[in-house]
């Protein structure tokens, strides 16, 4: 099941998320597995290199071997690249996490590769997705290179969405759900659960 979280800005600079079940096919479904999949393959071979330097340099250098491993990689073109950006920074976050709890005097070890099956989000972050409203209860979330999936909307939102993560959850700071919504500062995230 793919549950997508919609985040939105409010008023007050409080951020509200919603989440929705998504109903894709079993294309949509194959094509969703196939970006996590990617993702998580991207994820293991940035920490491979990461593991293998003294420094670990800026995540915008990472970012820029992006295009370079996509022609090395043509299957990769088959995912939005923000996507695979938000890999990187997910990745750069972990390491934060880490150094912190190390500065702090805590015993750490080392970020783990993720196996099959435990790499379950991914993010569209800013673009790349469209929540297109319609007059049922089944509107329409387009996810770029992937497609267009219906979600149950159970209750509209406000607000501008800011990423799109997907485990199948939209995850948002955004426009209001009664009409489309094309980024801007939200974001749509969607998440895998078995």
């Amino acid at each position: 099941m793919f549950v997508p979280s919609y985040r939105r800005k409010v008023g007050g600079g409080g951020v509200r998320t919603y989440k929705f079940r998504l109903y894709p096919s079993e294309e949509d479904r194959r094509k969703l597995g196939e970006t996590l999949e990617r993702c998580r393959r991207l994820y293991n071979h940035f920490l491979r290199e990461l593991n293998e330097q003294d420094d670990i340099p800026p995540r915008y250098e990472l970012q820029k071997e992006l295009p370079r491993y996509k022609e090395e990689h043509p299957a990769y073109k088959q995912v939005y690249s923000k996507v695979l950006q938000m890999v990187l920074h997910r990745l750069y976050g972990n390491l934060r996490s880490l150094s912190k709890k190390k500065e702090k005097g805590y015993p750490v070890g080392r970020l783990r590769y993720k196996e099959k099956g435990w790499y379950k989000t991914f993010t569209y972050n800013q673009s790349g997705f469209t929540i297109i409203k319609t007059d049922t209860r089944l509107d329409v979330l387009h996810l770029s290179k992937t497609g267009e999936i219906p979600p149950r909307m159970h209750r509209g939102g406000r607000g501008r969405s800011s990423r799109s993560l997907s485990n199948g959850t939209p995850v948002g700071s955004g426009t209001p759900a009664s009409r489309p919504t094309t980024g801007g500062n939200g974001s749509v995230e969607a998440v895998w659960s078995p």
